[in-house]
């Protein structure tokens, strides 16, 4: 690939198309890995890694507060008159993220919504003049698996806008010490800390040069 002219290569472990001679995150695999990475640096190559397993990120470890969710929305019909309605899940597992009414009934769409305001678990709506809409939207849980996972990695997908303070502060440090690379010292450390989805996931680079990358 140097030969050809190629400015480097990326590591994404996914599941094995014939039997599987090692698993993700064991000694044999870290090492293997350890070993691209050196060849890849003597070739004066860029060296990228994925920071996980097949696609979306997940696993075992995947709480439900991180687990990925998609928009719900649910519509009721009203009749004039104030109301406090109790914030309830429709399915197990729903948060309610906004709640929403127009003028309007379930035939007939509302042209305009206004946002309702929600206070101790009450959904609060206000007078009307005849027939109203009310739109609930709420986050559920989307109930995606990792695919094409490596041997021993499944389970549920985390959330592509969850983060793991743990894990920014990890490669907040590295970078601050190293500039936007990793040592690979440094490596099996943030691999073995990785638990949630991340906002951007970093770039590992091995260069012998003092240039940022």
């Amino acid at each position: 690939m140097a030969g050809a002219g190629f400015g480097g290569v990326e590591v994404a472990y996914v599941y094995p198309l014939g039997p599987a001679t090692t698993d993700f995150m064991s000694d044999a695999f870290l090492a293997d890995l350890r070993f691209a990475a050196d060849w890849v640096h003597e070739l004066d190559l860029r060296f990228d890694l994925t920071l996980g397993s097949g696609w979306s990120f997940g696993g075992p470890h995947i709480t439900d507060e991180l687990a990925a969710r998609q928009l719900h929305w649910e519509r009721r019909e009203l009749t004039p008159g104030p109301l406090e309605v109790p914030v309830v899940s429709p399915w197990p597992g729903d948060q309610l993220f906004a709640a929403y009414v127009g003028a309007g009934s379930i035939q007939e769409r509302p042209e305009s919504n206004h946002q309702l305001p929600v206070v101790d678990g009450l959904i609060k709506i206000p007078d009307g003049d005849g027939t109203r809409q009310v739109l609930l939207a709420y986050a559920r849980r989307t109930g995606q698996n990792v695919k094409r996972a490596a041997v021993i990695v499944r389970n549920t997908a985390a959330n592509a806008l969850a983060t793991d303070q743990h894990i920014i502060e990890l490669v907040a440090q590295s970078e601050a010490r190293y500039g936007r690379r990793l040592q690979m010292q440094d490596l099996d450390r943030v691999m073995a800390s990785v638990r949630s989805g991340l906002l951007s996931v970093p770039t590992i680079v091995l260069s012998s040069s003092g240039a940022q990358n």
